[in-house]
């Protein structure tokens, strides 16, 4: 990897990690002020309602987004076609979600006239992401300071605004409206710096066989994706369905700030992705060491994240949310250990990708998924919130890394994967040696 193409993946990457520290620092401040501001009820009730958004929006996004990089950089006279294909699957997608949106809402709260208004306002904004495919070919380009450019400006309007909501007592629906506007505005000025610094999309056109290729290349990541949000959400729904909105509310706290940690792998990912895809078709003598490396990091980010909220966390909840939610720390100190595993998921994922084998994605997700589902249902009425935590835990470890060692064609990242974990035994080791060597 030449010093030119290194520097402008870390640039990229830079810009992704700006925006997302940004993001951090908006849900650390404006988040936990509306949470604080709502209570554990209210924040529960938009919680539970977000949670079914969030799920739903993995299944509409249908798993285009590194199908859809990969073609654009294997083959970037097609973009047009490429972009148009993608944007028309992911409307039409958008629409069934929203009706899903409904659906679910009207299933599981039947009667619940404020859970109904807020599902409806919220399932909108599945429509407006199919404006995402923009973002896949800047990501593609590895230009995403446009992206970052045009989310920045409009979560700092948009926490303007939310702000104003607190200052003003506004009710719950006002805050739910503000996420609509932000989400509309997204998408109409990705189109117009698309338009500003490309050729517009007047040349996107939609190509059915183009559509049957990306949805047979992209089909197990829809699976994958739907299972990996579930996997991050269905304990919210559960704690929504076997206890009550309030302890929705404490256990959206916790998994607030550890979903927000979970962002930095996908950054990460998203700017080495292209290479390592260019680095396989090119059979480049450094793509297995490269993998490594990227596992290694991995490691050696979120470990030590998980250590120093293990150490603050039951000061730093009452502090930042209030001592209506002190329990949060409990769940916070479990849930946070699940970052290891899914840091190392993510760039497990894009090995597979590469490889053209994201059908195991699909698997070993699924699997996760399961066993999540099976032990929320087990632990939530032995030990309640803390219950829940474990559960998704568990479900993590299996799906991110422990069920790679199934299928033979998965054994090698899992050894990987295994080998990441021991970094930093290795690092110690490795200085040891190097001391006892310069003493000889």
């Amino acid at each position: 990897m030449n010093r030119s193409i290194l520097k402008k993946i870390i640039n990229n990457a830079g810009w992704l990690l700006g925006e997302r520290v940004l993001k951090i620092i908006s849900e650390l401040f404006i988040g936990i002020w509306i949470a604080r501001y709502l209570g554990p009820k209210q924040f529960g009730l938009l919680s539970f309602v977000v949670a079914i958004v969030a799920i739903v929006n993995a299944i509409a996004a249908l798993g285009l987004n590194p199908i859809v990089v990969r073609d654009l950089v294997k083959e970037p006279v097609g973009k047009f076609q490429i972009l148009g294909t993608a944007f028309t699957l992911q409307l039409i997608a958008g629409g069934i979600g929203l009706l899903t949106v409904i659906g679910m809402v009207l299933l599981l709260r039947p009667g619940d006239k404020l859970s109904l208004i807020v599902s409806i306002v919220l399932g909108v904004t599945v429509v407006f992401k199919s404006s995402w495919v923009i973002k896949y070919w800047f990501e593609a380009q590895v230009q995403s300071k446009y992206v970052v450019w045009v989310e920045s400006l409009i979560l700092v309007l948009v926490s303007i605004a939310n702000i104003g909501m607190i200052l003003l007592n506004a009710p719950l629906l006002a805050f739910v409206w503000v996420s609509f506007a932000e989400a509309l505005l997204v998408a109409l000025t990705l189109f117009a710096v698309y338009i500003y610094s490309s050729n517009g999309v007047l040349g996107w056109k939609f190509d059915r066989m183009r559509a049957k290729a990306l949805l047979g290349s992209s089909w197990p990541l829809i699976i994958s994706g739907f299972a990996v949000i579930l996997n991050m959400k269905i304990d919210i729904i559960v704690v929504g369905l076997m206890m009550d909105d309030k302890s929705v509310g404490i256990y959206s706290a916790a998994s607030r700030i550890s979903s927000a940690w979970f962002f930095i792998p996908m950054i990460i990912a998203q700017s080495i992705g292209p290479k390592i895809i260019e680095m396989k078709n090119q059979v480049n003598p450094q793509y297995m060491p490269v993998i490594q490396k990227l596992l290694d990091l991995m490691v050696l980010i979120s470990l030590p994240g998980a250590i120093l909220i293990v150490l603050v966390a039951d000061e730093a909840i009452p502090l930042l949310f209030g001592s209506d939610y002190a329990d949060a720390a409990k769940v916070l100190i479990i849930h946070i250990w699940s970052g290891i595993f899914v840091f190392l998921s993510v760039a497990a994922g894009r090995y597979m990708i590469a490889e053209e084998i994201q059908h195991l994605i699909m698997g070993r997700t699924i699997l996760g998924l399961v066993i999540n589902i099976v032990l929320n249902f087990v632990l939530i009425p032995l030990y309640g919130l803390t219950g829940a935590a474990i559960a998704s835990l568990a479900g993590f470890a299996v799906g991110g890394v422990f069920a790679n060692i199934i299928t033979r064609r998965t054994r090698a990242i899992f050894l990987m994967q295994l080998k990441a974990l021991f970094v930093p035994a290795r690092l110690i080791v490795g200085g040891i040696n190097k001391i006892l060597l310069n003493r000889n």
